[in-house]
């Protein structure tokens, strides 16, 4: 496992999740893997311009991996997924690695999300 942490991001910001940490920045780069619109309630993949939406387990932690590592074969993906709070969706990294998050909630103050993530070799 590479990561697996709760994560809060702010709309228009992006995130490289394949460090270990959450690296936020300003800009879209090689290295992004998400990327939050400020105009537009989603969630955008930018490494694989997917995400997969999943309805499964959360825990255990190996049957959510298992479960991402089938979606490219099983779910037909979507070019964002939503900000609602107990959605959750597999992507991959920008480094080709399997990944997923769950909405975990939304500050309705500073329409910042909080995301449960996990990143896997």
């Amino acid at each position: 496992m590479i990561l697996d942490s709760q994560v809060s991001i702010l709309p228009g910001k992006t995130v490289d999740l394949d460090t270990g940490q959450v690296v936020t920045s300003d800009l879209i780069q090689n290295e992004t893997d998400l990327f939050l619109p400020r105009d537009r309630a989603v969630v955008q993949s930018i490494a694989d311009e997917k995400v997969y939406p999943v309805d499964g387990p959360t825990e255990p932690e190996a049957a959510v991996q298992e479960l991402c590592a089938k979606v490219r074969e099983t779910v037909n993906p979507l070019t964002s997924g939503s900000r609602v709070q107990g959605e959750q969706f597999c992507f991959f990294t920008s480094d080709g690695h399997i990944a997923w998050y769950r909405v975990e909630g939304v500050n309705p103050d500073t329409h910042q999300v909080i995301f449960r993530i996990r990143v896997w070799r």
